[in-house]
């Protein structure tokens, strides 16, 4: 059997060879959350047709910043050291099947764009609010992280929406 067709391999497409999945001999909750080698690398996922699988834990395999980064669902995480590579925050709200706008809009850390649910980017409140060139303010004032400079149009961060321009010379 070639390596895709047997259910306890995979191909490692970076080293080009096939090896045996990091989680599926592990058949029970127990032993998929704790023993993996490396902690947290597998979990006990339920099922679309029923019954739970112990699955790789997104972004766990990373051990760069490099490749980690390279994964559009997963960011490198330095608030702990060693580094180590995390599912983005705002993925919290989506499964296998898509993202739940509702619950992505009502967490004040994430904001809808598309079909996605992505870390809130005052910039882009009102672009992905437009209204088919209609765009409003709205949901800037409403956002107490953000910031509306009328004058500009623009929908900034508060941190930094406020502080006067600078000019440095050297």
């Amino acid at each position: 059997a070639t390596c895709q067709q047997d259910v306890n391999c995979t191909w490692n497409l970076d080293a080009k060879y096939c090896e045996l999945k990091k989680c599926s001999p592990f058949k029970s909750e127990g032993d998929c959350l704790t023993k993996p080698a490396i902690k947290g690398l597998c979990e006990w996922v339920k099922q679309i047709g029923g019954g739970f699988l112990c699955e790789p834990a997104p972004c766990k395999q990373y051990s760069s910043e490099k490749e980690c980064n390279g994964d559009v669902i997963c960011e490198w995480d330095t608030s702990i050291a060693p580094g180590t590579c995390n599912e983005k925050y705002c993925r919290r709200h989506c499964t296998k099947t898509g993202c739940q706008r509702a619950t992505c809009d009502a967490d004040a850390k994430c904001m809808t764009e598309g079909n996605e649910c992505v870390a809130k980017v005052c910039e882009k409140l009102v672009a992905a609010n437009n209204n088919n060139g209609n765009g409003t303010a709205c949901p800037c004032h409403n956002d107490p992280d953000c910031f509306w400079i009328p004058s500009e149009q623009v929908c900034v961060d508060t941190r930094y929406g406020t502080c006067p321009t600078l000019d440095i010379v050297v």
